[in-house]
């Protein structure tokens, strides 16, 4: 008996299952049917759920890669970023040898530590010469990076302490792109600058090293720093060390450090510990988290506009959920099948948002400025993907549910009596005004976060950098350090043949060298002034020093403001001599005229020569040009022949079409010798707006899909109100009322949604926007002009939306919609 009952349970349990997969069938045919009737609505519900889950996967997968992927080494939790800082918590540029071996003396929490800076080598290989960037390391840098070389070995603490540190690592881009993968290399002698390096180790494919001085750069050598080499630190935490363990021991350590050579730190010198990965992206978090907001933004917007639409054909299909329900269609049963309808909506648009984020990820990658840390690892990977699905999945259940709730809850009787035109309850008009009003707010923030970036934008361009960056080629010419150019002479001449054959270039109107342009790094040093209390090293003050040619200024047209510019004797023949700026001029000097005054650049155990001021020139944001012009140095190019120097050449027009013939004259000065890192002045300008750049131009994308959204919203429901008010239009206009009337009573409608959601959004973006603060200049996150110029536009949009519909109201005959009721 038992048996039999748990048989006849099982059967009918099967049964229930497969009635329920049945169902389950024919709803998803009947949402496909029903889908197919309204294909307009249909295709304008895909095409914006695909925009907003398209959006949302793009910078997702931009945000996933660069900020939430664990760096590509071993244990990439322990390694940690080492800087010291004053109590500001600027950071020095590098941390010197001797305070790096002090921290890798008396640190207990640190299981190794290293040292990197930039380089650059000329490669002369078959008698072809190539100048290849790199990076100076100490022995440490691959362990403590957990990296294996894929050829050969990693450096050693016996490669430091050479007095001639002659060996050299490969990336793996140069030994496949140069040596053809070769797997003799290693052990193979090259000459780099002029003397022997031997290869010995090759770095793996995947490697990803850290930024350079210019991010675009990657490095393609990598050579060991020597014997009390400093530089920027990184570090390895021992096991079970945490970040703050190791800050608080540092921290300690450096006290004692400056307890014992107050001389050389500022009392209030302390240690930054933080992890290598928050380091590296830093600049570009709160970038992306804002740009993460704004495409959410536009997921809501889109959300808000597909419920609208399908509570619109929810009302349009009154009459058939009334004839179901009187046949014995259950509230529930109803509701079920418009969930799997805005179900299999949000699949079809969550798939083609698929495809549309992963074209729209190899766009922004390809859009991103190179100073976006991580650039080549972004991609769209299985969690991105599994993610867009799920945001597919809820966006469907979200703008499904009103719609689901509101078939639910007709009325048969009320249904059943109208023979005319569809219907809806006042509470689901309310609904969906309230959706229009929603995604004009929405729309409003995006739009005001555009313009208060262009605006930002706008006003930086409009900046005094104190130079004119139009019509200048850079260039960087590679000199080897021996035969005629190892003497001080020697290299001079070679600067002098170089700036006749430049300047003898058909549209080239001016030529001048420089050791670093304006905008590409700084090079502070510490100085004395003659007649002014010397202070110990830590509280001395510094300034930027340049070492240039003597019409450097003149062809960047920085403005003389007293004395004179260098000459050919400054620091040759005539007594040294230097160039202030206008603000250190102020700072210095107050009210005296320092024409004559001298000054002494360097340490107390390393000052150099006095230098007599000959004149003053205009401030040059040599840094950043939204931030204020440091204090400034232009000593001649004679007193330090051997430094790092740039090429700057003024053309008649477009620098570039004068970028061969000046390579060509440089060939003919020295076939030998070559050049690299040649661009435009301009480039570096741009590249300095470039993060501003990227949010504006991917926000204001964002702004005008909102607000073409947002219009499209307002759109619908003005159409689908015209149509649910037909009858009524149809009375006024028996009784009277004008073509002008009855468009007036639908602008006003529309109008009066439009400036509820322009409040609103004005609420929301008076908070919002002050998380721009980082990107804005010159203007204030509550700009009223930024402000009201988006009520404005917003208000014009949405007037031209309402007009449509207010036009074909006016057009409706009397007869005609009496007829229709």
């Amino acid at each position: 008996m038992n048996e039999h009952l748990n048989k006849v349970k099982e059967e009918r349990r099967d049964a229930r299952g497969i009635q329920w997969l049945e169902i389950l069938v024919k709803d998803l045919q009947f949402a496909v049917r029903t889908l197919r009737k309204t294909p307009t609505v249909t295709t304008v519900a895909v095409l914006t759920l695909a925009l907003g889950v398209g959006l949302n996967t793009a910078i997702f997968s931009v945000a996933e890669s660069v900020l939430l992927n664990q760096l590509s080494y071993r244990d990439p939790s322990r390694i940690v970023a080492l800087a010291q800082v004053d109590s500001n918590s600027t950071p020095a540029d590098d941390v010197s040898g001797e305070t790096l071996r002090e921290w890798r003396a008396r640190s207990r929490s640190l299981e190794s530590v290293s040292a990197y800076g930039d380089a650059q080598l000329t490669l002369v290989d078959n008698g072809d010469a190539e100048v290849l960037r790199g990076m100076r390391v100490s022995s440490e840098f691959f362990e403590t990076l957990g990296v294996n070389v894929r050829l050969g070995r990693t450096f050693v603490p016996e490669d430091d302490r050479s007095s001639r540190a002659s060996v050299i690592i490969f990336s793996h881009e140069l030994w496949t792109r140069r040596f053809a993968a070769d797997p003799a290399i290693v052990g193979r002698v090259l000459e780099l600058r002029g003397e022997p390096y031997r290869v010995i180790g090759v770095l793996p494919a995947d490697f990803h090293p850290l930024h350079m001085t210019n991010p675009a750069e990657m490095p393609q050598i990598f050579l060991p720093g020597g014997d009390g080499f400093g530089g920027r630190v990184i570090a390895r935490l021992k096991p079970f060390v945490a970040v703050s363990q190791a800050r608080a021991e540092l921290n300690a350590v450096m006290r004692e450090i400056v307890r014992a050579d107050p001389g050389d730190y500022p009392h209030d010198t302390a240690v930054r510990v933080e992890p290598l990965q928050d380091q590296l992206i830093g600049p570009v978090r709160t970038a992306l988290s804002v740009l993460s907001g704004a495409v959410v933004f536009v997921l809501l917007i889109a959300c808000a506009n597909v419920a609208s639409l399908q509570l619109a054909r929810a009302a349009a299909r009154t009459k058939e959920f009334a004839v179901r329900g009187a046949l014995g269609g259950g509230r529930a049963r109803l509701a079920a099948q418009l969930l799997i309808e805005n179900l299999l909506l949000a699949i079809v648009g969550g798939g083609a948002g698929v495809l549309l984020g992963w074209l729209g990820t190899s766009v922004i990658a390809s859009l991103a400025p190179p100073e976006l840390p991580r650039l080549d690892e972004i991609h769209m990977d299985a969690p991105v993907l599994l993610s867009a699905l799920a945001i597919s999945v809820l966006t469907g259940l979200v703008f499904g549910v009103a719609p689901a709730w509101s078939a639910s809850r007709v009325d048969l009787n009320d249904a059943l009596k109208r023979a005319g035109a569809p219907t809806g309850r006042s509470q689901l008009r309310g609904l969906r005004d309230a959706l229009v009003v929603m995604d004009l707010a929405l729309a409003f923030v995006l739009v005001v976060a555009a313009g208060l970036l262009g605006r930002s934008l706008q006003n930086l361009r409009a900046v005094d950098s104190g130079f004119n960056p139009h019509h200048v080629l850079t260039l960087t010419p590679a000199i080897t350090a021996n035969g005629p150019y190892a003497t001080r002479e020697g290299r001079l001449q070679y600067y002098r043949q170089l700036i006749e054959k430049v300047q003898a270039v058909p549209g080239v109107t001016g030529v001048g060298m420089v050791s670093n342009v304006p905008l590409s790094h700084l090079e502070p040093m510490l100085l004395r002034i003659e007649g002014q209390p010397s202070p110990r090293d830590a509280e001395a003050p510094t300034a930027d020093v340049f070492w240039v040619s003597p019409d450097y200024c003149r062809v960047l047209q920085i403005p003389l403001k007293r004395g004179r510019f260098l000459t050919d004797q400054d620091g040759v023949t005539a007594p040294p001599a230097v160039i202030v700026s206008e603000s250190f001029a102020q700072a210095r000097f107050g009210g005296m005229d320092p024409i004559g005054h001298r000054i002494r650049l360097g340490s107390q155990q390393d000052l150099g020569p006095w230098l007599v001021i000959v004149g003053i020139v205009g401030d040059v944001r040599n840094d950043a040009l939204d931030r204020a012009p440091r204090d400034a140095l232009y000593q001649p190019q004679a007193m330090n022949p051997f430094h790092y120097t740039r090429l700057v050449a003024r053309t008649a027009g477009d620098p570039w079409r004068s970028e061969r013939a000046v390579r060509a004259a440089i060939r003919g000065a020295d076939p030998a010798q070559t050049v690299f890192h040649v661009q435009p002045m301009d480039d570096y300008v741009a590249s300095s707006l470039a993060d501003r750049s990227f949010a504006l131009g991917l926000i204001g994308l964002f702004g005008v899909l909102g607000m073409l959204l947002s219009a499209i919203g307002i759109y619908g429901l003005m159409s689908y109100s015209v149509v649910q008010r037909t009858p009524e239009i149809g009375v006024r206009a028996a009784l009277g009322a004008s073509r002008a009337h009855v468009a007036a009573l639908v602008l006003r409608q529309g109008m009066t949604l439009t400036g509820m959601g322009l409040g609103l959004g004005l609420l929301i973006a008076l908070g919002v926007t002050r998380l721009l603060t980082i990107f804005l200049f010159g203007v204030r996150p509550s700009d009223p002009s930024t402000l009201a110029a988006t009520v404005g536009v917003l208000a014009c949009v949405a007037a031209v939306a309402c007009y449509v519909p207010a036009r074909t109201a006016a057009r409706i005959e009397p007869l005609a919609a009496l007829r229709a009721d």
